[in-house]
């Protein structure tokens, strides 16, 4: 009888049974960094406790993923495809991505260029004969928008925000008649705004970047002007003339966000860092970037940087898009394909693009 008693007891025993959404952080944590970038987003959708989770875990490398690109074209010009390879850095792995340009009956966007690279999206710049049409691509969930085009040839082109908010503001530079002209535009606008930029010069615009934390865009031109452009809600352009850098060459100048930090990097070959002093307001060394990297791309006519406060592996290094990378401390250049070893670098034209945020919109 005990033993029947016991066999009985036992079996009225409940086992506890966890449900997955309810599984501890730290467990999580060691699946999800296994993941790779897109099923690391992947996980986050599973239920919401994993979605509040992931964002508190964020992704597993900071480094920029290296973008290449091909247009496709088949004749008699039915179609026009972009072909893209993304490379993953911290999982060595790379997936393809076809995106066809064709939208409400017409091909757009053939042979484009891209100049900026935030949050995932690339936006990409075509000049033609007479204007210059805009769209944003955001390869991770492989989406197009198209913004209006324009009439003139412009010098710089990004955007503040993600482009698929209402909120996110698409910032150009153009020179019209003598003057330096900006334009800017939003999500589902048909035309551009046009502010002219009360500045006693008509340098070309260089390089620019926009500081959410302030929220202004640092422009800098030609001869190495340096000033502030920001909007107000009352529809009017303020413009700062911050500092002179003279002996700047005019090309291949790069600013960049870098910790907080407002650096420019000058050169192509022997790179010189510099970083903005606000108490001086003027340009200083920068000897090191710490544990972190700048990425420098550069198209046909426009500049543009992406930086990782965490670089692991190539700490105080600037980075190509060709296998260069530019080390601070020994203020040599090198090759190498570390990190980016099994990236298929005879596949097109190449961009770093900067990771979407962990959770995708």
């Amino acid at each position: 009888m005990e033993e029947e008693g016991g066999f009985n007891e036992k079996k009225r025993q409940k086992i506890e049974i966890k449900n997955w959404a309810d599984l501890d952080e730290e467990p999580l944590k060691l699946i999800i960094k296994k993941l790779w970038f897109l099923d690391q987003v992947r996980s986050s959708l599973v239920c919401k406790n994993w979605h509040a989770k992931a964002k508190r875990i964020g992704p597993s490398c900071s480094l920029p993923w290296l973008f290449s690109y091909n247009w496709i074209k088949k004749k008699p010009y039915q179609t026009i495809t972009l072909e893209t390879l993304l490379h993953d850095p911290f999982s060595q792995k790379s997936y393809r991505v076809r995106k066809s340009m064709w939208q409400s009956g017409m091909i757009f966007g053939g042979d484009a260029e891209p100049v900026f690279s935030k949050n995932g999206w690339v936006l990409f710049v075509k000049k033609l004969s007479h204007d210059t049409t805009f769209f944003s691509y955001n390869p991770f969930a492989n989406r197009v928008i198209r913004l209006p085009s324009l009439k003139q040839d412009i010098d710089v082109a990004i955007f503040a925000g993600n482009p698929c908010s209402p909120d996110c503001l698409f910032f150009v530079s153009y020179r019209d008649r003598g003057k330096v002209c900006i334009g800017t535009c939003k999500l589902d606008d048909k035309n551009w705004i046009t502010w002219m930029v009360d500045l006693d010069f008509n340098k070309r615009m260089a390089s620019a970047v926009y500081s959410e934390e302030k929220g202004e865009f640092y422009c800098l031109f030609n001869g190495g002007i340096l000033a502030s452009i920001s909007f107000s809600e009352k529809s009017s352009i303020s413009t700062i003339l911050l500092a002179k850098c003279p002996g700047i060459e005019e090309y291949q100048n790069y600013l960049v966000e870098y910790d907080g930090q407002l650096l420019l990097v000058v050169g192509s070959f022997r790179l010189t860092v510099l970083r903005f002093d606000w108490n001086q307001m003027n340009w200083i060394d920068q000897d090191s970037l710490g544990n972190g990297a700048i990425f420098l791309n550069s198209t046909g006519f426009c500049a543009s940087a992406v930086s990782a406060v965490d670089a692991i592996g190539l700490e105080d290094n600037i980075c190509f898009g060709d296998q260069r990378y530019f080390e601070m401390n020994t203020r040599e250049n090198y090759f190498s394909k570390a990190h980016y070893s099994l990236a298929d670098w005879t596949f097109g034209r190449r961009f770093w693009i900067q990771l979407p945020p962990f959770i995708a919109n």
